[in-house]
């Protein structure tokens, strides 16, 4: 993407190599990438019990643009799991 890496053409490649599950753990700017291509079909989100926070704060998906409430993506929780003190939020795009 932007002169970066063809997403759709390497997800196609994967799944002729019978690669169809891929768990991206990029940065804000790799996870934007995919979440705008449309790949991002399921989301494990991991909250510690810390927070962080500032004016030039990264969020998880810099560059997507979603400034308003309007322009979210909605998401369906499928679980809440807890870890010791940090809790897992697996959630899915609603179509």
């Amino acid at each position: 993407n932007e002169g970066g890496l063809d997403l759709g053409a390497l997800t196609e490649e994967l799944y002729k190599k019978g690669i169809t599950d891929v768990l991206l753990e990029g940065g804000s700017e790799v996870n934007a990438s995919f979440l705008r291509a449309g790949l991002i079909d399921k989301f494990l989100i991991y909250v510690a019990p810390k927070l962080l926070g500032g004016r030039n704060s990264l969020t998880p998906f810099t560059g997507v643009n979603i400034d308003t409430m309007d322009e979210a993506l909605d998401v369906a929780f499928s679980s809440v799991d807890m870890f010791g003190e940090d809790i897992r939020i697996t959630a899915y795009p609603k179509l």
